[in-house]
Parts: C-alpha cells; structure tokens; sequence
C-alpha cells in the first residue's frame, strides 16, 4: 500500500503581511490537516485518492484567484473535465462550498445564468465549511452580483449602459454583504476592493486597487 508522507508548513516560512504567501501555507496546511484526518478515520486505506481531488479543487481555486480560471481555460476543458471534478467533492462537508462556488462560476462564464446562480446561493450560505475557506462565501456574494448583471446583458448588450444595473436592488445587497463580510478570511482586502469597485466604478476604486497592490507586494 501507497503511504503518503506530509509535514506542516512552519510559520517562519511565510511573511505575516502577504496575502498570497498566508493563502498559500493556509491551503497547504489545509492538505495535511485533511490527510491527517483521513488517515485517522480509515487507518486501512490510502489516503492518496481523496487527496489528489483535494488538491486538484485547490488548484482551481487559486486559478480562479490568479485570474485564469474560467476566462483562460478552454470551455469545453471547463466541461469534460473541471466540472465533473469539482462535483466529486460536492457533498464533501470541507469543500461543498468551495465546488459549489467554483461551478457557479464556471456556469456564469457559459452563460448557463440560472444554474450559476443556484451553486453561487450555495456558497453564500453554506451548511457546512472548512474554517479556512471563509473566502469562499464573500467572493459568493461578488459573483452572484455579477451574475445579475451578466445575464441582463446577454439579453441587451447595453443594458448595463451608465452602470444602471449596479443600482439594482439585488446587486447592491450583495455587494454590500460581500463588503461587510466577517473580516479574518484570505484577501479580505480584495474582496473588499471588488465590491467596492463594482458599486463605485471611477476613479476611486483605482485607487483602492493601488493600495491592496502595495499591501500584497
């Protein structure tokens, strides 16, 4: 039988102050915490299996981040093979959000409005989650804002001309939610600039942009 050895990520390896380093030893303790509690519940079998979808979820997720998933990923990859394996992990306690989330997204991108907008509801009130991915119910609330207003504009493509559609009643709420969201979570300044510029799309949202740049740097 396969054994799978891994150790915890010390905290001197990372700046207490960068967002990208904390998300990534946050997520990479995330792995052995998991695999640690696989172990202890199935002593008789590998634990390889569940921690490659583990770790297969968790690199979609800092796509989405780094801005390539789902806008630099080919659609139909998006199809026959990321959404297939984000779906094994969907009744997962840890990680329902997380792949209900990550769908909702990628449905936005196909333009497939309403299904999106049943997985992001998902994510932003889950039943269960993983106390590291409290990020997931915040960006939640940014996608289903966005989602409002892309289906609008796959109906008029100037629908949303003069930014009327971030005045709607529904967008504001959420972008509201996502900014008042519980703080303690990772890039809590982003989201915050991400709502932000949705509800003030000028020159003050640059400037938010150019202060949570600085701060990850």
């Amino acid at each position: 039988m396969q054994m799978l050895r891994l150790n915890r990520i010390p905290l001197g390896c990372f700046s207490s102050s960068n967002e990208v380093e904390l998300f990534v030893q946050s997520r990479a303790n995330l792995v052995l915490e998991l695999h640690q509690q696989f172990q202890k519940a199935n002593p008789d079998k590998s634990a390889i299996e569940y921690i490659h979808s583990v770790c297969q979820i968790l690199l979609y997720e800092c796509m989405y981040h780094w801005g390539t998933l789902p806008k630099c990923v080919p659609i139909e990859m998006q199809e026959s093979t990321i959404l297939p394996a984000l779906k094994t992990l969907q009744r997962d306690t840890n990680f329902e959000p997380l792949s209900m989330f990550l769908q909702g997204v990628i449905l936005k991108h196909l333009k497939r409005f309403d299904e999106a907008e049943a997985a992001l509801l998902v994510a932003r009130q889950p039943k269960t989650n993983h106390k590291r991915l409290k990020v997931v119910m915040a960006f939640a609330k940014v996608e289903l804002a966005a989602n409002i207003v892309q289906k609008e504009e796959s109906v008029n493509m100037n629908a949303n001309e003069g930014n009327q559609l971030l005045k709607l009643p529904q967008v504001v709420k959420y972008l509201e939610e996502a900014k008042k969201s519980k703080r303690g979570y990772d890039f809590e300044r982003r989201i915050e600039v991400s709502s932000y510029c949705f509800l003030f799309p000028d020159d003050r949202c640059f400037a938010n942009i150019q202060v949570v740049i600085s701060k990850d740097i």
